[in-house]
C-alpha cells in the first residue's frame, strides 16, 4: 500500500489526484490533504500528484512486500494561471 499527505507551501491540500498512472491507480485526498493507495505491487513507481491551477509533483516509490510505503508530496500553485477573462458578445 502507499500512503501519503500532499502539501502545499507546508499544508495539505483537499481534492488533490493522487495516482499511478502505469497501474491506472487513481484516488483524491481527503480534507487532511491523506490518501491511501491499496493493492499496489511490489517494485518501483512513479506517483503522480495533480491539480488545477498547481504545479504537477512526480516522485519515484518503492513498494515493499508487506509493508505501507509513505510519502509527502509538494505541489505549488501555478503562475500560468489566467487572472481575469472577458467574454463579450453581439446579438
Amino acid at each position: 500500500a502507499l500512503r501519503g499527505i500532499v502539501k502545499s507551501n507546508s499544508k495539505p491540500l483537499e481534492m488533490v489526484n493522487v495516482g499511478i498512472p502505469k497501474l491506472a491507480k487513481g484516488i483524491q485526498t481527503d480534507s487532511l490533504g491523506a490518501f491511501l493507495l491499496n493493492k499496489i505491487p511490489v517494485g518501483s513507481h512513479e506517483v503522480v500528484a495533480t491539480m488545477i491551477g498547481f504545479t504537477t509533483a512526480k516522485q519515484k516509490v518503492e513498494i515493499l512486500p508487506n509493508k505501507t510505503t509513505e510519502v509527502i508530496l509538494e505541489i505549488k500553485e501555478n503562475d500560468n494561471t489566467l487572472d481575469e477573462v472577458v467574454v463579450t458578445g453581439t446579438m
